[in-house]
């Protein structure tokens, strides 16, 4: 994959290099994205880098053939990173915190959550910067991934809050901008993904009611994309940016294949 920038009033787009993911900062004009190095010997490198917008590339997390992180989004002071860290590659991935000002060579980051049994994916802050949605695959099982939330400090895998639970699949949650919804990509009921909702008590870090549906994609010809590793989702105070897939086809009769 590529991390790309495209400027929406001047109709361009530059392209910034392989990579894993990117997160906007709080202020929106710097980028943090990992670099990626997949023609190297396996298991490749790694680095995490920034860019100003209009501003140079920026290495913070030197290159390394041992470790990565990935970055999903910031905290709120803009200081630092949130990101699935994996050491070794390869390895079950713990959220990390990364700090955006020089650090020494050995850093490793805070790490926030970690279970050995579960890799722990598309962490995201709410906009109060008080409690941390992200995605749990299972070890043993990786059909398997679910929604949590958690407290911003840490936490205890006890202590994690499943956000809708009779979902068989659910991904991507994202933050409304005043925190009070959390939107994620389920197939709940359907054999296409649609965008849900659940309603979120950010002083008690909770749910409030059953997840409700806001699109209905039920037709090969306009789907939301079923490759989710590839795929995001954006979400302001009145859009929804979703990966789109258009899927065709064609019956084809040969003759005289016989001669």
């Amino acid at each position: 994959m590529e991390a790309r920038v495209t400027d929406i009033d001047a109709n361009t787009t530059e392209v910034l290099g392989a990579t894993g993911s990117a997160a906007w900062s709080p202020d929106s004009k710097t980028l943090a994205y990992a670099l990626a190095r997949p023609d190297r010997p396996p298991p490749g490198e790694w680095a995490l880098a920034l860019r100003q917008v209009g501003g140079p590339e920026r290495i913070i997390r030197r290159w390394s053939s041992e470790s990565v992180l990935l970055p999903w989004s910031w905290t709120c002071d803009g200081r630092a990173i949130l990101g699935s860290y994996v050491s070794p590659l390869y390895t079950v991935a713990k959220l990390a915190l990364w700090p955006v000002a020089p650090t020494p060579a050995d850093h490793v980051g805070r790490i926030l959550l970690a279970d050995p049994h579960r890799m722990l994916w598309q962490g995201h802050l709410s906009p109060n910067c008080r409690w941390l949605s992200f995605e749990v695959q299972m070890v043993d099982d990786p059909s398997r991934v679910e929604i949590n939330v958690a407290s911003a400090s840490g936490a205890r895998q006890a202590d994690w809050v499943r956000i809708a639970p009779d979902h068989p699949w659910a991904d991507k949650a994202r933050w409304a901008p005043d925190g009070q919804t959390l939107y994620f990509i389920s197939n709940e009921g359907s054999s296409f993904f649609n965008l849900w909702g659940v309603r979120f008590d950010a002083d008690r870090g909770k749910p409030m009611g059953a997840p409700f549906v806001i699109t209905t994609f039920d037709s090969p010809g306009l789907v939301i994309s079923p490759d989710l590793g590839s795929s995001e989702i954006g979400i302001s105070a009145r859009r929804a940016v979703l990966t789109m897939a258009t899927v065709t086809g064609g019956i084809w009769m040969l003759e005289n294949v016989d001669q």
